[in-house]
């Protein structure tokens, strides 16, 4: 007993001994007189941090070299990125070929299936091994054969790409299959998806049927879509015009000038390149409705007009865009689901082209909320016009955007999608580059003027609902609207009628 009360003592005793005695620094310190005071350390917090303007990447043009009057490639090295991209592009497309729409939409679809050195099983199994992907696609103006994979199998993925040049056989088993594909879509699939039914609807009643753009599917032409079709077709348009080679990754010209040289011998015609075209945009405004028995939600859409890239007011329109339904802080978003709760998101896209600007809106909402949606989004537009947008919301469109075209380089196929799109408009890298830098120079009464011009209550609307019916109508009859309703399969198959002048 004696012993444990030794340790509890011991235990219980201060630490007296183990306390340091005080140092000559620290006498020094006391003779010295008292310490002078020392201010606050860490962050001014008194104002917002200073934030410098954001720097737009200077991107390099790209090599263009002449393999002969037809072709010519274009090539970006991009050090340090892991995979390439090369892809060959006649410059003739579905407006200039004239072959159908089913047969232009197989063409693009089979021509990456199989070829004459590999058929359709080996050419899967060997992207598979050696993570290539060769593919294919026809647009409006242009078409492209293409391959992408790791660097280290690049001299593998030219070798793919050659053959799909040479011999790409459209085997009639899948030919077939995709005829069935088309017609399950367009009688079953398409019709019963609300947001393909949106889409059918915005596009058809903006493009008129006897435009290129417009051109309606007829699934009586599905049966011209045979394997010899496609063979012909695709050697007719391999030729049919110049070719224009987009080589990217972090390689040299040199590393795929032997391949590309010997797989575009002879193919191509010189001419000039085609790019989009005029379509006068619709000078009415139109509610179209299609009837989606048993939704909860209504699918809504709204297309208005918007500056063209030629406009001096393009790049105000873009940044009001944005500000208004371009990203997640958007105005848009920040109504209908942050305050309102009515949506997952709702965004508002704006394309603009040598002959027209679109802007679109989009957002899912339950069939009550519709006619206050409604409301919602014709409110945003009219606050642009009203009163226009503030500094920091230009202020931050511009380091948002700005970052994206900095981000350009990450990878081959960013790099490769920057790239394209200015050989899609005809333009230098550099002329895209401008755009970045007006954005700095845009002012608020800028956006407010375009704003004004387009988006007011008195602009063209097209305005697209898709859901139940009897819900849709108690919405359309509370905003005083009459809506022309169109059945899901016809809007799938582009039977809609024609605007009221």
């Amino acid at each position: 007993m004696s012993a444990c009360i030794v340790i509890l003592s011991l235990l219980a005793a201060p630490a007296v001994a183990a306390e340091p005695e005080a140092t000559p620094a620290i006498a020094a310190e006391s003779a010295s007189g008292p310490e002078e005071e020392v201010g606050p350390v860490g962050p001014d917090r008194s104002a917002p941090p200073v934030v410098a303007e954001p720097d737009v990447l200077d991107l390099p043009e790209p090599e263009r070299h002449v393999l002969s009057d037809a072709v010519e490639v274009l090539h970006v090295r991009v050090p340090g990125v892991r995979k390439y991209t090369v892809s060959i592009m006649p410059r003739h497309g579905r407006a200039e070929l004239e072959l159908g729409r089913h047969v232009e939409a197989a063409l693009g679809w089979l021509l990456d299936v199989a070829t004459e050195a590999h058929d359709g099983a080996e050419l899967a199994e060997i992207e598979d091994l050696h993570e290539v992907d060769a593919w294919s696609s026809l647009r409006s103006h242009y078409g492209m054969l293409a391959v992408d994979g790791p660097q280290e199998e690049l001299d593998l993925g030219l070798e793919l790409l050659r053959d799909m040049v040479d011999g790409p056989t459209f085997p009639k088993s899948d030919t077939k299959r995709y005829v069935k594909d088309q017609e399950l879509y367009y009688l079953l699939r398409g019709p019963s998806q609300p947001s393909d039914v949106a889409g059918a609807l915005l596009s058809y009643a903006w493009f008129p049927p006897d435009h290129p753009y417009g051109e309606r599917p007829e699934l009586a032409q599905l049966g011209s879509v045979k394997s010899k079709t496609m063979q012909s077709a695709y050697r007719d348009w391999l030729d049919d015009g110049p070719i224009t080679v987009l080589s990217v990754g972090d390689m040299t010209y040199a590393d795929v000038k032997p391949a590309l040289e010997a797989m575009l011998a002879g193919h191509g015609t010189a001419g000039e390149p085609a790019f989009e075209m005029d379509c006068p945009a619709p000078t009415t405004s139109r509610v179209l409705a299609a009837a989606m028995p048993g939704q909860e939600q209504v699918t809504l859409r709204l297309r208005t007009t918007a500056p063209s890239r030629t406009s001096d007011d393009n790049v105000a329109a873009w940044a009001g865009s944005y500000v208004f339904g371009g990203h997640f802080l958007s105005r848009l978003n920040a109504n209908l689901r942050e305050e309102k709760g009515w949506t997952y998101g709702a965004r508002a896209s704006f394309s603009r082209s040598t002959h027209r600007g679109i802007l679109t809106v989009s957002v899912d909402v339950k069939s009550e909320n519709v006619a206050g949606a409604v409301g919602e989004i014709e409110g945003e537009l009219q606050r642009l016009v009203d009163d226009g947008v503030t500094e920091s919301e230009l202020s931050l469109a511009q380091r948002r955007l700005v970052a994206s075209w900095n981000e350009s380089l990450v990878t081959a196929d960013d790099a490769h999608g920057r790239y394209l799109s200015a050989v899609e408009d005809g333009e230098s890298v550099a002329d895209r580059r401008a755009r970045y830098l007006a954005l700095a120079e845009v002012r608020p009464e800028d956006v407010q003027r375009v704003a004004a011009e387009h988006w007011g209550a008195d602009g063209v609307r097209l305005w697209v609902l898709v859901g139940e019916r009897d819900a849709v109508q108690a919405q359309l009859d509370t905003l005083g609207w009459t809506a022309e309703w169109v059945d899901p399969t016809a809007a799938i198959l582009g039977k809609v009628p024609a605007a009221t002048p």
